[in-house]
């Protein structure tokens, strides 16, 4: 398998890189290990006394870069199968999903910043831009953190929360539970959440009432045969039917529940119009989830 992970000497990014070197088949994984430098070129000084000499930041940068990431890269060669190391240039995020493309990586890795609900809204980060952008899956590893502690051990996840909803597209998810080769005995939580509309009139609801029968019927159906397959292969599976307003948040309330430290979830690739409106299931999840999240693609 073929990993992209992105790397910024932050405590997250190392922490990311930390957690693949705690899977059970890290032999198996090329590495893309990548850092991207914001040179001093890319700022506007024009108009400024330094406006002549901003090349001159551009040299020093680069190879105080490239000898980071060649130190990181030889530190980890003997975890994985194979590694190489990367050094871009540009706005992080578009960079990192341009190399993903290019070199057809398996599955981008990044740590997530812990930054607000709010902040992420607005200002956006590399994670979230990766994650949204990405052709690729994306994994955003985001350590449970209590404020005012430093980061925890690495582990690897034993109970991982599966938002099903596709009949169709769902393999990929119980793939990622194989490609990870997560120990036989974690715990795998299949959550299908029927997403209900309150603001319907009661004689449409009344109207509705045998579809939705039939569809409660196919998500049981589906679901259980999902856990039929996983717990032949000696996984620990529960099952969850809900109804509620909305997917993702269901979803992350699950997660706080049952102190869940992996999510994996689809992505239904709506437009960028339609993300930024309304919002996508694997969206809200990202950016409000309380552990890392996978988005299988």
């Amino acid at each position: 398998m073929h990993i992209l992970t992105a790397y910024d000497d932050s405590p997250y990014s190392k922490y990311a890189l930390n957690c693949l070197r705690q899977l059970p088949h890290r032999d198996e994984i090329d590495l893309s290990l990548v850092t991207v430098s914001a040179f001093p070129s890319m700022v506007d000084w024009s108009g400024t006394t330094q406006a002549n000499y901003a090349t001159q930041f551009v040299k020093p940068q680069r190879e105080a870069d490239e000898k980071r990431i060649q130190k990181i890269a030889d530190a980890v060669d003997g975890d994985f199968r194979g590694i190489r190391p990367h050094l871009l240039s540009g706005a992080p995020g578009v960079e990192i999903v341009k190399l993903g493309k290019s070199e057809n990586v398996d599955l981008i890795v990044c740590g997530a910043i812990g930054r607000s609900a709010i902040s992420r809204v607005f200002l956006g980060s590399v994670s979230d831009y990766v994650a949204t952008s990405a052709e690729s899956s994306v994994l955003v590893i985001r350590p449970a953190v209590k404020s005012g502690s430093s980061l925890p051990e690495p582990v690897v996840p034993r109970r991982v929360l599966v938002g099903v909803g596709n009949a169709q597209s769902d393999g990929r998810l119980s793939d990622w539970i194989a490609r990870l080769q997560l120990p036989p005995d974690t715990e795998i939580d299949l959550v299908y959440v029927m997403e209900t509309r309150p603001e319907y009139e009661l004689d449409l609801l009344r109207k509705a009432s045998a579809y939705w029968e039939e569809v409660r019927s196919m998500a049981s159906g589906h679901i259980e045969t999902m856990s039929d397959e996983l717990t032949a292969a000696g996984y620990r599976v529960q099952r969850t039917l809900v109804e509620a307003p909305h997917i993702g948040a269901a979803l992350v309330e699950h997660a706080n529940k049952r102190d869940c430290n992996l999510i994996i979830v689809g992505d239904r690739r709506e437009t960028i119009v339609a993300r930024i409106l309304l919002g996508s299931t694997s969206r809200h999840v990202l950016r409000q989830a309380p552990c890392s999240v996978l988005i299988a693609r």
